[in-house]
């Protein structure tokens, strides 16, 4: 089986067990604890790709990814939490969170929001479902 045709969880056992030095053994965990990866709980990764960082705060990471379903939403993600908020107006998608975490969100939304605009609409590939965010509906 080549790679290519590999699916993620494969591929890193694949490159896991041919990392024959330290180094590349390294880079391969820096990768897998990027914000890329995903360890399910079934034992199964998930390769996400191209998630574009938007900040971190307080060991979380705010991301957006190209490729969404509607609406823009924005991910935050570490210490436990795994949530997703709208960009247009920060409504709570999905995820469990506290009232004082979507509190904190909120206030760091308020003073954020035009980065996310700008970074969603610059990873907006051709194909995507869900379009850039104008000004005006945001």
């Amino acid at each position: 089986m080549s790679e290519a045709t590999m699916n993620p969880t494969e591929l890193i056992n694949h490159l896991l067990e041919s990392a024959d030095n330290l180094e590349k053994a390294a880079q391969l965990l820096e990768y897998l604890l990027s914000d890329d990866c995903r360890l399910n709980s079934d034992g199964t990764i998930t390769l996400f790709g191209q998630r574009k960082l938007v900040d971190r705060v307080r060991g979380l990471s705010v991301t957006v990814r190209p490729n969404e379903h509607p609406p823009p939403h924005f991910h935050v993600i570490g210490n436990g939490l795994d949530a997703s908020f709208s960009i247009v107006d920060c409504t709570h998608i999905a995820g469990k969170i506290s009232s004082n975490e979507k509190c904190i969100i909120l206030y760091w939304y308020e003073k954020k929001r035009p980065l996310l605009i700008a970074i969603w609409n610059s990873t907006r590939p051709t194909n995507c479902p869900v379009g850039p965010i104008s000004e005006t509906h945001a």
